[in-house]
């Protein structure tokens, strides 16, 4: 691919994407974490007016303080349901990495090829080729970033100093980003 044609993404706007990216990211996280949290709400609220409560939460008195959080009064509904937000929100944080890959290497191997915060800013990615990146490519480039988070200055500062503006992430990938 000849180089004269191409519009490299430098540093700020790919920074400016990561951002818009991330802030899509733990939205959509976190409308789940609260749409589970409002199930489970009215779970304990049907709970409590049964009287069935306590027989749910027995188990749980008997828990260290960081797990119980020291909150099982059962003439209080809403502290048990403060308690459900938390173990909500803590029992949906493994699957928050597995949306991440799925978001950035399913979104950057897609037709548009490129995030929601890559298109707000009028970029996208290609492999070195100008081609679209498949799955496995884009696979690795997300993988490729948790190596560049090790050192996050220095190695995605590497898209402002290299002349393809490429990241370490995007170099142990083929890939390069580009602005439309």
């Amino acid at each position: 691919m000849e180089s004269k044609n191409l519009y490299y993404a430098g540093f700020w706007r790919r920074y400016a994407a990561y951002i818009i990216d991330y802030v899509i990211i733990f939205y959509v996280y976190l409308s789940f974490v609260s749409f589970l949290t409002s199930i489970l709400h009215n779970q304990i609220i049907e709970l409590y007016s049964t009287g069935d409560l306590e027989k749910f939460i027995y188990p749980f008195y008997h828990l260290p303080y960081p797990f119980n959080l020291g909150i099982f009064p059962s003439d209080n509904p809403e502290a048990f349901y403060f308690m459900a937000n938390r173990i909500s929100f803590f029992v949906l944080l493994p699957l928050l990495p597995l949306y991440c890959w799925c978001y950035f290497a399913g979104l950057e191997s897609g037709p548009l090829q490129a995030t929601f915060g890559k298109m707000a800013t009028g970029l996208y990615v290609t492999d070195k080729n100008g081609d679209r990146l498949s799955f496995a490519r884009a696979s690795g480039r997300f993988f490729g970033k948790c190596i560049s988070n090790i050192f996050q200055l220095v190695f995605y500062g590497l898209a402002g100093w290299t002349s393809n503006k490429q990241a370490l992430h995007d170099m142990m990938a083929g890939c390069l980003v580009l602005r439309r």
